[in-house]
C-alpha cells in the first residue's frame, strides 16, 4: 500500500511586531533603534554574535529604525549595533529561543563609535511579538531532568517522557496499546513532531511508538519546545500542538560526556509466585550507556574551524537480558482431550453438565433446551478432527485441579538492543550563509532464545512449543533514520531565506518466517486446517478462549512496514520599513508499504457462549468443550 501526500503551506503578510516568527527550531531578534530623544535611527549595522561559536549574522536598521535579524539557532547571543555620530552599543546575554521573536529595543548616545555602551543583566523581556501558545524547556533542564532507565526509544530515556512534563500534556485514556498522549486538548495521535525544522510526520498515526524512534535522544537534544494554540501558518498540520525538537551543535570549546546507568535483580525482592512456587528470582541486568562529544572541527596544521565549522556526536546504546519468571495456565485435562468431562465439577462437587447442540429445541417458554451428553462425555465422532490435532500438542497437566493447572518450566531468555547515534555538523561562511546538517539512527530489537531454538521447553515461558502465545520471530524490530539539512542566506539586509531539505525512513521488518524451523509446515501436519489461504504452512493456527480462565495462543507474525517521506521547507523573509513579510512553501511526500500475513495459518475463537439449557451460562467449562465440537477457521 502506498500513500502520497503534498502539502504547501500558505503566506503570512501581518504587521511587524506580530508577524515575524523564523521556521520551528530558528529564532528571531528584533527591536527599534532610536537616539536619546527617542527619534529612530535608520541605517544602524546591528550585528547578532553567537558566543558560544563566533557565528554572526548582520542586518541594518531601516528608514523607520526597526531591525529584525530573523533565522538563527538556538543558543546564546550578544547584539552589537554602531553607525556614525553615536557610540557604539552592546548588549550581552540574549538567549535565543526555536521559533520565538526575542525583542531588543536599542538607545543610543551621541558620541563617537571608538566609545561603548554595554548592557547586561536586565530583565527578561515580555513576550510581545507573537500570540502563540508555547512551552520550551531548555537544555539544562532537559540535562537536568530525572527519568527512569527503561530503554532509548521503547521506554522512558525519550523526549517524549520529557514531553509529559510539559503544560497542556496527558497520556491517553490507557485501554489500549495504541493510547497515546494528547496536547492542548487535541485529539489523540493529532500532534506534529519537527526535528531540526522539518516535521517527521509520516503518514500515519502518530504515536510514541513509532515517533520516538524518529527524534534524537535525551542527551542529543539542545531545546524542546510545544506550541498548543495560534499556530503560524507554516505549522499548521496539527490540531493538538506542534512539537519541536532542536538537537545539540559544537562550540568553539570541545565538550564530552560519558554515562553509563545500571540496574540488575540483585536489589529487587523476589515476586509472589516465584516464591509460592520456589522458583530464584529472575535474572535482568539493565545497562544503558553512550557518550557525547561536541566541538570545532580542527586538523592541526591544516584547518582551524573555530569560528566556522563545528561538529557534534552522540550515541547512546541499551542492552538489557533478562529471563521470565514463570506462569500460571490453565490446560484441559488429558481426558477432556479425548471428550470425557465426567470429573468437570464445580468446587463443591457438583458435576457440570455438557450439552449436545444438536438435541436445541424450544422450550415453549421463548428460550430453547438442550440434552445433556450421556455421562458428560463427546462422543469421538462429534470432536473435530483439526481439533484433535491441536489438542495433541497439549502438555500433560503438572498441578492439580482444573484452573491454573500447568505451570510453566522455561524461563523465556532474551535480549533487547538498541542504538542510537546523533551526527550534527554546521558551518558559517560569515554574515552571509550558514548551513547545517544532521543525521540520526535509531533502533532496537529483540534476541529471543526462541528465535533460534523453538522446541526447547526452556525458551518459553508459557506452554511448550508449538502452543507457546504470540511469536514475533527473528526479532521485533523498529528502526527509524532522518536526514535534515538547512541553509540560511541573506541576500540583503531586507531579505533572508531558509531552506530545509530532508528524509526520515521508518522500518518495522518481520522476516519471512516460512523457513525451517518456524515454517514446519503446520498446516499440513494438521490436515490442510485452511488451505484456501497461501500462507496456511508459514505458522501454527491461534485459538483464543473469551471471558474463562484457558491459554490462548495468538499464531506466527509477519508483519513487513516501511515509512518514507521526503520533505522541503523553503521559507523568505522580507523587511520593508514598518512592516515584515513571510512567504513559504511546504512539500512532503509521504509513501507508506505494509505487507501483512498475520495469522494466515488461521484463527480459531472460542466466543463466550454456554452449550447449556435454557438461558443458562457455564462460563469457562462451557468453552472448553467447545473447542473439540467445532472447527475454526480463517
Amino acid at each position: 500500500m502506498s500513500i502520497r501526500s503534498f502539502s504547501a503551506a500558505a503566506f503570512v503578510i501581518a504587521a511587524f511586531i506580530s508577524a515575524l516568527q523564523a521556521q520551528s527550531t530558528l529564532g528571531t531578534i528584533t527591536g527599534l533603534v532610536t537616539d536619546s530623544s527617542g527619534a529612530v535611527v535608520p541605517n544602524a549595522v546591528v550585528v547578532a554574535t553567537n558566543t558560544a561559536t563566533g557565528a554572526k549574522a548582520q542586518t541594518v536598521s531601516s528608514n523607520t529604525g526597526n531591525y529584525v535579524i530573523p533565522n538563527l539557532q538556538v543558543g546564546p547571543y550578544d547584539i552589537n549595533v554602531a553607525t556614525s555620530g553615536f557610540r557604539a552599543w552592546e548588549r550581552t546575554g540574549i538567549n535565543v529561543k526555536g521559533a520565538e521573536n526575542v525583542r531588543i529595543d536599542v538607545a543610543l548616545e551621541v558620541g563617537q563609535t571608538s566609545e561603548r555602551v554595554v548592557v547586561s543583566a536586565e530583565a527578561p523581556p515580555l513576550k510581545t511579538e507573537s500570540t502563540d501558545v508555547s512551552s520550551t524547556m531548555e537544555n539544562k533542564l532537559v540535562n537536568d531532568v530525572p527519568l527512569a532507565v527503561a530503554g532509548i526509544g521503547g521506554g522512558m530515556r525519550n523526549a517524549f517522557q520529557i514531553m509529559m512534563m510539559m503544560p497542556q500534556v496527558k497520556s491517553g485514556n490507557g485501554e489500549s496499546a495504541w493510547d497515546d498522549l494528547q496536547v492542548g486538548g487535541g485529539q489523540q495521535h493529532d500532534w506534529n513532531v519537527s526535528v531540526d525544522g522539518l516535521s517527521v510526520e509520516q503518514g500515519w498515526r502518530n504515536h510514541v511508538g513509532y515517533m520516538n524512534r524518529l527524534t534524537p535522544t535525551v542527551d542529543a537534544v539542545e531545546e524542546f519546545r510545544i506550541e498548543t494554540s495560534s499556530f503560524k501558518a507554516e505549522d499548521s498540520r496539527a490540531s493538538g500542538g506542534n512539537i519541536s525538537i532542536t538537537t545539540k551543535s559544537g562550540t568553539n570549546s570541545l565538550h564530552g560526556s560519558l554515562f553509563d546507568y545500571y540496574q540488575a535483580q540483585e536489589l529487587n525482592a523476589n515476586s509472589w509466585l516465584n516464591n509460592k512456587l520456589g522458583r530464584p528470582k529472575s535474572i535482568f541486568h539493565r545497562n544503558d550507556f553512550g557518550a557525547n562529544v561536541g566541538g570545532p572541527v580542527l586538523i592541526p596544521k591544516v584547518y582551524d574551524g573555530r569560528n566556522k565549522t563545528w561538529f557534534f556526536f552522540s550515541y547512546e546504546g541499551y542492552r538489557y537480558p533478562q529471563t521470565s519468571g514463570p506462569s500460571q495456565n490453565t490446560i484441559p485435562l488429558p481426558e477432556m482431550i479425548k471428550g470425557d468431562f465426567s470429573n468437570w465439577k464445580q468446587a463443591n462437587g457438583t458435576l457440570i453438565p455438557i450439552y449436545d447442540p444438536s438435541t436445541t429445541r424450544s422450550d415453549g417458554k421463548g428460550g430453547f433446551i438442550r440434552d445433556p451428553f450421556a455421562g458428560n462425555q463427546i462422543p469421538g465422532n462429534l470432536i473435530s478432527p483439526l481439533s484433535k490435532k491441536i489438542a495433541a500438542y497439549y502438555p500433560a497437566p503438572n498441578a492439580p485441579g482444573l484452573v491454573r493447572n500447568f505451570n510453566s518450566t522455561g524461563t523465556e531468555p532474551r535480549k533487547r538492543i538498541e542504538n542510537a547515534y546523533v551526527v550534527k555538523g554546521d558551518h558559517s561562511f560569515g554574515v552571509k550563509n550558514r548551513i547545517s546538517f544532521t543525521f540520526t539512527k535509531n533502533g532496537e530489537y529483540w534476541n529471543d532464545a526462541y528465535d533460534t531454538n523453538p522446541s526447547d521447553p526452556n525458551n518459553w515461558n508459557t506452554l511448550p512449543y508449538p502452543l507457546s502465545g504470540r511469536q514475533y520471530f527473528n526479532g521485533d524490530q523498529y528502526y527509524g533514520k532522518v536526514f535534515r539539512l538547512n541553509d540560511t542566506h541573506l541576500f540583503s539586509p531586507q531579505i533572508v531565506n531558509t531552506l530545509t531539505v530532508g528524509a526520515h525512513r521508518l522500518t518495522h521488518p518481520e522476516h519471512d518466517i516460512t523457513v525451517q524451523p518456524f515454517g514446519q509446515n503446520w498446516g499440513d501436519k494438521l490436515g490442510g486446517a485452511v488451505k484456501n489461504n497461501p500462507g496456511y504452512n508459514t505458522g501454527f493456527p491461534s485459538v483464543n478462549f473469551n471471558n474463562d480462565n484457558f491459554y490462548s495462543w495468538d499464531s506466527s507474525k509477519l508483519w513487513d512496514e516501511y515509512h518514507t517521506v521526503y520533505g522541503l521547507d523553503e521559507n523568505i523573509s522580507w523587511i520593508k520599513n514598518n512592516h515584515s513579510f513571510k512567504f513559504g512553501y511546504s512539500y512532503q511526500m509521504l509513501m507508506l508499504n505494509t505487507n501483512n500475513r498475520n495469522t494466515a495459518a488461521g484463527a480459531g475463537r472460542i466466543r463466550g457462549e454456554a452449550i447449556g439449557a435454557g438461558r443458562r451460562r457455564h462460563h469457562a467449562h462451557a468453552h472448553a468443550a467447545r473447542l473439540f465440537l467445532r472447527e475454526h477457521r480463517a
